[in-house]
């Protein structure tokens, strides 16, 4: 993704940059998974992928711990907001905000 662009989130990368914005500390895949049982029943890869998804984009981080990967929000709540509001003026206008 270049610079100047902002990233964009779908529906479930969104959710699960909340619960990584809300916690306290870095997260397991695991305890991402088990956060996001309480809403919704998702597979435990699928919670792997999407987490692997917001790596690529930059938009959160990752560490060894132990055998597993521990992320955090690299990516602060008020950019990710403006960076959806972008997008979604971009398309409202398709790029001609005139």
């Amino acid at each position: 993704m270049k610079k100047d662009q902002p990233t964009s989130f779908g529906d479930l990368e969104l959710e699960v940059m909340s619960l990584l914005w809300d916690s306290d500390a870095p997260s397991t895949v695991g305890d991402v998974h088990v956060r996001l049982q309480a809403t919704r029943e998702l597979a435990y890869t699928t919670v792997l992928t999407v987490l692997g998804n917001l790596y690529k984009k930059q938009a959160v981080d990752r560490a060894r711990r132990g055998k597993a990967h521990v992320y955090w929000a690299r990516q602060k709540r008020d950019e990710a907001a403006a960076g959806l509001f972008h997008n979604l003026l971009a398309k409202v206008y398709r790029n001609d905000p005139a």
